[in-house]
């Protein structure tokens, strides 16, 4: 005898990463200004649309535009293959590959990280809908990033990105914010040479601009991602 109906299981909400005309053209904007020295790297989970538009701006200063697609957790079981999206992706900016460079990597961010050796002068991030994936792909990529980065954070109207770029701009990041444009929202670093008084429960406030920081918890996440990648270093051997 059948017990009573199961409770359909709901789906996680798709999340829509087509860009806006004035999106489109921020991005371009940006990546026109970044240093032909440094580097623009997108995790855009093959969003083709703001990798045209980053590969358009940049050609003008000869940039290179990296497009990469996380695995995450440090699991390359967790990574999903699309052929007619590559393709897609590939054939989208062939036009805009001739005369600037763009590079179409996939990975865990863990791995990618610890072997990056260029500095990223604009970091964007697309496409992702959960807070842990928009946090972890900043943090993980701080050690790469100059004092004058811009980092782009996509779809703020959602939950996840919105609460990690909240957390980014308060006491457990080093950013302010910069612009707003539709459901773009770019960061860049704080300028304050800060003089932290800790008190004992390792919350540091500024006494320059009032700023606080969560020393505690940058610490554990630290901890946690140096195990992480500890461990993705192991099994890739």
């Amino acid at each position: 005898m059948m017990g009573a109906k199961e409770k359909k299981k709901e789906l996680p909400k798709a999340i829509d990463s087509r860009l806006s005309i004035g999106e489109q053209e921020l991005l371009c904007e940006l990546a026109r200004h970044v240093s032909p020295e440094h580097i623009i790297v997108e995790i855009a989970n093959k969003t083709s649309e703001s990798t045209e538009a980053l590969a358009r701006g940049a050609q003008s200063s000869g940039g290179r535009v990296f497009n990469l697609t996380l695995y995450g957790k440090g699991d390359s079981t967790n990574k999903t293959t699309n052929g007619d999206s590559d393709a897609k992706l590939h054939d989208s900016i062939r036009e805009t590959e001739s005369m600037t460079s763009v590079t179409i990597l996939d990975g865990s961010v863990y791995d990618l990280t610890r072997r990056w050796k260029e500095i990223v002068g604009l970091l964007v991030v697309i496409g992702y809908q959960h807070y842990e994936e928009v946090r972890e792909a900043v943090v993980c990529w701080q050690e790469c990033l100059p004092p004058d980065v811009v980092v782009v954070v996509h779809n703020c109207c959602e939950p996840g990105p919105a609460r990690a770029v909240k957390e980014l701009i308060a006491d457990c990041g080093n950013f302010v914010t910069w612009r707003v444009v539709d459901n773009l929202t770019v960061l860049v670093a704080d300028k304050c040479q800060h003089y932290w008084v800790i008190n004992t429960n390792e919350i540091g406030s500024c006494r320059h601009c009032g700023r606080k920081r969560n020393f505690k918890r940058l610490a554990r996440e630290a901890t946690s991602l140096g195990v992480k990648k500890r461990t993705t270093r192991r099994m890739a051997i």
